[in-house]
C-alpha cells in the first residue's frame, strides 16, 4: 500500500510478478489507486490467488484523521493480465466489489 501523508488520503495497492522462476530476475509491477471514485483510505490490505487470478482486499475509511470505517473493498485481477509480456497501462480487466 501506498500513501500520501500529505493530503491524508489517496492510496494504491501495490503488486508485483516476476517474470520467472528466478526471484532474483526481473519483475513487473502495477499499482491500483485503492478507492478511485471517494477518495477512500484502504487499511489491513490482504492478497489472496488461485490458478486465476490475484485478490486484493481492504477495510475502508473515510479521508482525514478521524477516519468512518465504510465498509471492505475487493478488487479481483485475472492472472492472464499479469503474466502478458507487457502488462497493460491499466489492467484491462479489474474488479472491483
Amino acid at each position: 500500500m501506498l500513501f500520501d501523508s500529505s493530503t491524508l488520503a489517496g492510496n494504491s495497492f501495490v503488486l508485483a510478478a516476476s517474470s520467472s522462476a528466478d526471484p532474483a530476475g526481473t519483475w513487473r509491477g502495477v499499482s491500483l489507486v485503492a478507492d478511485p471514485v471517494s477518495g477512500d483510505f484502504a487499511d489491513f490490505p490482504t492478497l489472496g490467488l488461485d490458478a486465476n487470478g490475484v485478490y486484493l482486499s481492504a477495510n475502508m475509511f473515510t479521508p482525514g484523521l478521524s477516519g468512518t470505517n465504510v465498509g471492505s473493498a475487493l478488487i479481483s485481477i485475472p492472472k492472464a493480465d499479469l503474466l502478458q509480456a507487457v502488462p497493460p497501462p491499466l489492467m484491462p480487466h479489474p474488479s472491483a466489489f
